[in-house]
C-alpha cells in the first residue's frame, strides 16, 4: 500500500516544496541583480562623460544575468507543470499551485 498510495503522495509534496524553494531562490537572485543594476545606473550617471569599458561590461553582464534568471524561472515552472501533469495522469489528486 505504501508504494502505490502513500509514497507517490509523499514524493509529490516533496517535489512541490522543492520547486517552491527553487522559485524563491530565483526570485532572490533576480531581485539582487535588479538592485545591482540600480547602483550601476547611478554610477553610469556620475560617469556619463567617461567611456569606462568596465562599466559597459558590467551593464552587459547584468542584462545577461537577468535574461538567464528569467529563463531559469520559466524552466522551473515548466518542470513543475509537467510533474503535476504526470501525477494527475497516474490518478493522484494534486493541487495546482498559484503561478507566482
Amino acid at each position: 500500500i505504501y508504494s502505490f498510495v502513500l509514497q507517490p503522495e509523499v514524493e509529490s509534496k516533496s517535489l512541490k516544496a522543492e520547486t517552491k524553494h527553487i522559485k524563491k531562490d530565483i526570485l532572490v537572485v533576480h531581485d539582487l541583480a535588479e538592485h545591482i543594476t540600480e547602483h550601476a545606473q547611478k554610477c553610469k550617471e556620475l560617469l556619463k562623460d567617461t567611456k569606462d569599458q568596465d562599466l559597459q561590461e558590467l551593464s552587459k553582464h547584468l542584462i545577461e544575468i537577468d535574461s538567464k534568471v528569467h529563463g531559469l524561472a520559466d524552466h522551473v515552472q515548466f518542470l513543475e507543470d509537467k510533474l503535476i501533469d504526470e501525477y494527475e495522469r497516474l490518478g493522484f489528486d494534486i493541487d495546482r499551485p498559484d503561478k507566482a
